[in-house]
């Protein structure tokens, strides 16, 4: 996987909104970084994975990620990316809570709004049609709609190394006995710790992981039905079901 050192940041821009641009081919990531202002990552293709230290967070085409000021992350695209970031000088525009990321479902206006706003002058003009485009953004951003959930990550080393691991390899059918040995833990604690750190069990975590990377792997081109091996599940249709289910749980 290619390693981005960074996109170019337009940040300190002195306007409402600024919007930088950026092609991910193939797989790429960038490097951990964090940002002053409220940055909202979008694309019109392919998909993308935002984690921190707290969680991960996904979006496919048509959806985007709105990440709080100063949270340290690292952006990862699947597929022929084409992303958009901009970053909003509203204080008022930003996560709600303590939540560090939200999924937003992108509309056709806000798309529109971002993709017209990206060929406008970097300094544009804030009484001109830029600075209605970059009021009418942010608008759409207070007001998109909230999707889904992120996959949270434990804090505790254990349980984060174990993640980790789950995560690279979701086709494994370890049981609880042997992930309990794997921390050190007895089932018990194990289970307690888990649910305690991450407000999932590990079976639902596990679960939430094989469809992001089922996810990947299907933006970068794998078949749906060895995607769906490759994430741990027999065969497509059983991959299908479970998403349904996960779906409507959430």
């Amino acid at each position: 996987m290619e390693t981005i050192s960074r996109i170019a940041i337009v940040e300190d821009t002195p306007r409402p909104v600024a919007i930088a641009t950026h092609t991910f081919q193939g797989e790429a990531r960038t490097r951990w970084h964090s940002h002053r202002r409220t940055e909202f990552i979008y694309s019109t293709t392919g998909f993308l994975t935002l984690t921190t230290g707290r969680g991960k967070w996904s979006a496919p085409s048509g959806y985007g990620l709105l990440v709080a000021p100063n949270v340290l992350h690292e952006l990862a695209g699947f597929g022929i990316v084409d992303i958009g970031a901009a970053f909003f000088a509203d204080d008022q525009v930003r996560p709600t809570g303590e939540t560090e990321c939200e999924i937003l479902r992108v509309s056709p206006l806000l798309q529109a709004t971002l993709g017209a706003l990206a060929q406008e002058p970097a300094l544009y003009d804030l009484s001109g049609r830029a600075g209605h485009l970059a009021a009418l953004a942010e608008y759409e951003i207070k007001r998109a709609e909230i999707i889904g959930s992120g996959l949270p990550l434990p804090t505790h080393a254990r349980l984060r190394t174990l993640c980790d691991e789950l995560a690279a390899t979701p086709d494994n059918d370890w049981d609880l006995d042997e992930l309990a040995a794997m921390t050190g833990f007895s089932r018990s604690t194990l289970t307690r710790k888990f649910r305690s750190e991450t407000g999932l069990s590990i079976a639902e975590w596990r679960r939430r992981s094989r469809l992001v990377h089922f996810q990947t792997l299907q933006a970068s081109g794998v078949h749906p039905a060895r995607a769906a091996k490759q994430a741990g599940y027999d065969n497509y249709r059983s991959f299908r079901d479970m998403s349904r289910r996960l779906g409507a749980a959430r």
